[in-house]
């Protein structure tokens, strides 16, 4: 007898204001590129600049909780260019301040936290033309995903663009490369600069605008929401567990539509997860199906056959003598007593375990 128990009863444009990240982490190839770029003008002020960091912080969380350790993303903040008189390759320029490059402290936030939140804050002047070429031309070629990555860059902006002039220009020569998303803050934003960006003066379509950068920070999943039903990265359901009466896994699939102009089909990523790992869990009180000596813990069996003696016996028809009910698992049988006298009402279970083998 073993016991006795007593029962009671895309590409993110930010035009906004870190150090170049020195430690790179390449080791995994991503189906999402995501640079968020970052107007880091003097017109922003490091007071709203640090709610601009806040609110990167938040997106890249919530960007990663949407597409898991497929998706890399990248902060870069500008505001000054180089003067095409002094020879300067926008490769080799040091306008730009970029505390997380593409393949770095992936879906690890004690890593891009910090990075993000010391971004130092440039000042200055506003060219946001300069900034979109140096992500084109120079960090998504970085990248060891270039040939099969989705590319979106999200930008942040609070004013217009000393060398918007040459937006429309842009966009007509990345449309098919990049999904442009353009958020502006504030009174001084040019809406027309801002569907330029986005989607070549055609209306609003990945437009967002706030009234101030507060509005900004309150701003909860508009950009993400749109990130994800541009880019067809979406997650099918999980698949049923592969074992019924035992650990298993499930299985989903994300599918990535012509992540290229050069990728003629669609790829496809697999996550796993374990399943049936607290077992216990799979016996309800009147369902014993998985029961079976070698594929169950036997205390999820003891604790089955309990619960479903103690919701279906009528235990006023058992009186103070004991009941043997025999479990659908051999081995093991249940002794069931109540005991009534005077101000006193106990119900005893017995779980007593036996060899089978013997009479």
């Amino acid at each position: 007898m073993l016991r006795m128990l007593l029962i009671e009863g895309i590409m993110f444009l930010i035009c906004i204001g870190g150090s170049l990240a020195q430690q790179h982490n390449f080791e995994k190839q991503a189906l999402l590129e995501v640079v968020l770029l970052v107007d880091g003008s003097g017109s922003v002020g490091k007071e709203n600049f640090t709610i601009v960091k806040e609110w990167l912080v938040n997106q890249t969380l919530k960007m990663y909780k949407a597409f898991g350790d497929s998706a890399h993303i990248e902060v870069l903040q500008y505001a000054y260019m180089d003067n095409p008189s002094d020879g300067v390759s926008i490769e080799d320029s040091k306008q730009f301040v970029i505390p997380l490059v593409l393949g770095e402290c992936v879906n690890n936030a004690s890593c891009f936290t910090p990075r993000i939140m010391n971004m130092t804050y440039l000042g200055w002047t506003t060219h946001t033309h300069y900034a979109l070429r140096r992500v084109m031309e120079v960090e998504f070629l970085k990248s060891q995903s270039f040939n099969i990555s989705k590319k979106a860059v999200i930008i942040v902006t609070d004013g217009e663009a000393d060398d918007g002039d040459f937006l429309r220009s842009w966009h007509e020569k990345y449309k098919d490369t990049v999904t442009a998303f353009s958020i502006g803050v504030g009174n001084g934003i040019s809406l027309n600069e801002l569907r330029t960006i986005a989607n070549g003066g055609t209306g609003n379509d990945r437009v967002f605008t706030y009234q101030d950068f507060n509005a900004l920070r309150e701003s909860s999943f508009d950009v993400i929401t749109a990130l994800i039903n541009s880019t067809d990265l979406m997650w099918s359901y999980w698949s049923p567990c592969s074992a019924s009466c035992s650990p298993g896994i499930q299985m989903r699939t994300k599918t990535f539509k012509k992540a290229t102009r050069t990728l003629s089909g669609s790829v496809f990523i697999n996550q796993t997860k374990a399943c049936n790992q607290d077992l216990c869990a799979l016996y309800y009180d009147n369902d014993l199906r998985c029961a079976g000596p070698g594929i169950i813990p036997t205390q999820c069996s003891v604790d089955a056959f309990r619960k479903f003696l103690l919701k279906n016996v009528n235990w006023d028809e058992i009186g103070q003598d004991e009941q043997i009910f025999e479990s659908p698992v051999k081995g093991l049988r249940m002794k069931l007593k109540q005991i009534k006298s005077p101000g006193m009402n106990i119900k005893l279970v017995n779980i007593e375990r036996y060899d089978a083998t013997k009479p």
